[in-house]
């Protein structure tokens, strides 16, 4: 069965510890920010879509223009926070994925549905910024291209986090 190519960005699946998720409030630079978006802090404090070398902080819950200074909430807590996300059109196996490092594919978002359209890079890992901790248990959904998968942000910036309301 092979599986649909449906990037939706990156998901909330679980927590840790069993509780809620943790979410951050901040405001957004000049740049269109869509749900499920990887987010990074800039040199003012304030949130913007990572390119595939930045370190993100938590991922978008919300859809904000390329407005600035508009309200964004971020699931914030990445050392404790599982996201579901799509890997791309590259094979993953049990055996090449669990376990491993991998980078975001940092695709613009999609500005008619105003979803995000950021999937999980199978080939490159050069930056290490996610690790893979299994596929999702669904029918419809098969070890290979375009699989659903478990991540957890490995780069945690969260010490140095200040939140601008």
């Amino acid at each position: 069965m092979a599986n649909a190519d449906k990037p939706n960005g990156f998901r909330f699946a679980y927590t840790l510890h069993g509780g809620p998720p943790k979410i951050g409030k901040y405001k957004n630079t000049a740049v269109a920010i869509y749900p499920g978006d990887l987010v990074h802090l800039d040199g003012s404090g304030r949130v913007n879509s990572i390119a595939s070398t930045e370190t993100p902080i938590g991922v978008a819950m919300n859809y904000v223009s390329a407005t600035a200074d508009q309200t964004v909430y971020v699931y914030d807590d990445t050392a404790n926070t599982v996201f579901i996300v799509q890997a791309d059109g590259a094979d993953i196996s049990d055996d090449t994925g669990t376990g491993n490092f991998f980078d975001p594919l940092c695709t613009a978002g999609d500005t008619t549905t105003l979803k995000s359209q950021q999937e999980l890079d199978s080939d490159a890992t050069a930056e290490d910024t996610l690790i893979l901790i299994g596929k999702v248990d669904r029918p419809d959904n098969a070890y290979g291209a375009y699989v659903d998968v478990y991540v957890q942000i490995r780069a945690n910036t969260q010490a140095q986090v200040i939140a601008v309301t």
